[in-house]
């Protein structure tokens, strides 16, 4: 796995859009993910822009294991709290139709140009868990919510923190992605 800083000093176009020049620095990061379910191999390329969580070790452990999951091409695939999308890339590389939610506008940006930078299709929606699904079915369920014990008995609603923060014991963002995932799940998901 290699980082690195952009240095860039122009503003990025992609497919003739031109981005919004980032404050700061945007991270970037190739990392691979090993042998995947059809035999190929390759490097997931992801930047995530400024205020947008970047994957760490337990990311690219639940990308790695979401890869040995989709054996078939097509599954659906839901991945809440996405940041910077790596489980949603990863599921679109594997042929998945893949979804990604996050409350964080920059979060869903991040996604979209990842998906571009990886040249896969990928929808990513804006809201909070389950809610800009409402109604649909998937195979597979991942996220990689907050889970970090903090003062605050609720999740921040702004800044940086509430990427990690999740009430009193670390859970409130778990449980209810557990208490909802029934839902969503379609049989034998």
């Amino acid at each position: 796995e290699g980082t690195s800083r952009s240095t860039s000093a122009t503003t990025p176009t992609v497919s003739g859009t031109v981005w919004p020049k980032p404050r700061r620095r945007a991270w970037a990061s190739t990392a691979g993910l090993g042998r995947r379910a059809r035999g190929e191999s390759g490097d997931v390329r992801l930047v995530s822009l400024p205020g947008v969580f970047r994957p760490i070790s337990d990311s690219w452990l639940l990308a790695g294991a979401l890869e040995r999951e989709l054996s078939a091409p097509g599954a659906r695939t839901l991945d809440l709290c996405t940041g910077s999308g790596v489980l949603t890339i990863s599921a679109a590389r594997c042929g998945a139709d893949a979804t990604a939610v996050d409350v964080s506008r920059r979060a869903v940006a991040t996604v979209r140009a990842n998906a571009l930078l990886n040249r896969v299709r990928v929808r990513a929606l804006r809201g909070h868990l389950f809610d800009p699904v409402r109604g649909e079915r998937f195979d597979v369920i991942t996220g990689n919510p907050p889970y970090v014990p903090s003062a605050d008995p609720e999740v921040p609603r702004r800044g940086a923190s509430r990427a990690w923060a999740a009430g009193h014991d670390g859970r409130i963002v778990l449980d209810e992605i557990c208490r909802r995932a029934t839902a969503h799940l379609r049989p034998g998901g």
